[in-house]
């Protein structure tokens, strides 16, 4: 898709220029995409619903942007909030803000296990605006603080 091969640009360019850590900034941009192909590949959807294709397309290209809303992508796809909801929670029998969340995790777990990044630096770069709402959300769905997690082996699944 066009979003990940402007990933692929955007990292291009950082190693090319050799700005200021330059490494850490390609190296996030290809976690990104590891998370965005890896996304793709489960969530894969059939429907007959241009509109939810629209919106479903959108939500993988900025599921971890920092602002990043259901209600902006409602907006974008001309639907109605509760519309989405209804024909999401048909498609994946969770709620768009559940998947969100499970999304973003999946890319944290990627970016702990790197140990390069600060928990900080991980909540914003897999999309969550306030710190303390990412340590909820992540104990919430992995059972361990974000530091329990990147202080423990994990299989390289």
């Amino acid at each position: 898709p066009d979003h990940i091969c402007s990933l692929f640009n955007k990292c291009y360019y950082e190693f090319k220029n050799k700005n200021t850590n330059y490494e850490y900034i390609c190296m996030s941009i290809l976690y990104e995409i590891l998370s965005l192909i890896n996304f793709n590949s489960e969530s894969i959807i059939s429907t007959q619903h241009p509109i939810f294709n629209f919106a479903m397309q959108y939500l993988d290209s900025h599921i971890c942007e920092n602002g990043f809303t259901i209600n902006e992508l409602c907006r974008k796809a001309n639907i109605s909030r509760t519309y989405f909801n209804k024909l999401f929670k048909e498609h994946f029998n969770t709620t768009p803000t559940n998947y969100i969340n499970n999304v973003r995790i999946k890319k944290a777990k990627l970016l702990l296990r790197s140990g390069n990044y600060s928990n900080e630096e991980i909540a914003f770069l897999c999309g969550f605006n306030d710190v303390k709402y990412f340590y909820v959300i992540f104990k919430k769905l992995t059972g361990q603080t974000s530091s329990e997690y990147k202080n423990t082996e994990h299989p390289t699944k």
